[in-house]
């Protein structure tokens, strides 16, 4: 996860399309009275702002926050193999996050894929780490193994609780699973042994890699 700053919330979002309340806050009330019913209907609808789904122009907006990265395991162009938002506190558990701007993040597919026996730790969901935290840095609770390509716990010089929540947001975005640690090390040596190496250290080429963390 590279850090980014998302910013103010979009238009779409804060706008009071009808009566005094801004559309974020319309929209998930209604999501939240679907979810009461005797019978929920859990089909989810992202709604529209001026004719366009808000999903579309949420997406725009992200990919330019995260130039093109996943938010959370720094895939490169994830709209190579989907055009998806996550919601970090997921939709069903918090309804009224459910629009919310800092609660929406770019994702791949296999970041939201929960891994099995997940349930048992729903009530520690609020602890996994935020990439647009203002107090987040990859290198503050994290390493790259370039031996094994997978993202590890930093134990040195960090607590118990920044070592938690580490090891939870792996596990919740399954960060070393799917081949993961594979696909990493082959670009590393890729470009680690490229005489273009001084250049993506120096940054001139660095937001078109995958897997920037690898590199900084």
């Amino acid at each position: 996860m590279i850090k980014f700053n998302k910013g103010s919330t979009p238009k779409c979002l804060i706008a009071k399309t009808n009566g005094s309340n801004p559309n974020y806050k319309v929209w998930a009330k209604k999501w939240e009275s679907q979810l009461k019913k005797s019978y929920p209907n859990k089909n989810w609808n992202w709604y529209a702002y001026k004719g366009k789904p808000v999903n579309t122009l949420l997406i725009d907006k992200l990919r330019n926050k995260t130039n093109d990265h996943c938010s959370f395991c720094d895939k490169y162009a994830p709209e190579a193999d989907c055009d998806s938002i996550e919601h970090l506190l997921p939709k069903i558990l918090f309804p009224l996050k459910s629009f919310s701007w800092t609660n929406l993040f770019l994702s791949c597919v296999g970041c939201q894929k929960r891994p099995k026996g997940w349930k048992n730790h729903e009530s520690e969901i609020r602890s996994i780490l935020k990439p647009d935290a203002k107090s987040y840095s990859f290198e503050r609770y994290f390493y790259y193994d370039t031996k094994t390509g997978k993202i590890e716990v930093k134990k040195i010089g960090t607590s118990k609780r920044d070592q938690q929540r580490a090891e939870l947001t792996i596990k919740y975005f399954q960060l070393n699973e799917f081949k993961r640690p594979a696909s990493r090390m082959s670009f590393f040596k890729m470009f680690y042994d490229s005489t273009n190496f001084e250049r993506i250290k120096n940054g001139l080429q660095i937001d078109e890699l995958p897997y920037r963390f690898m590199f900084k």
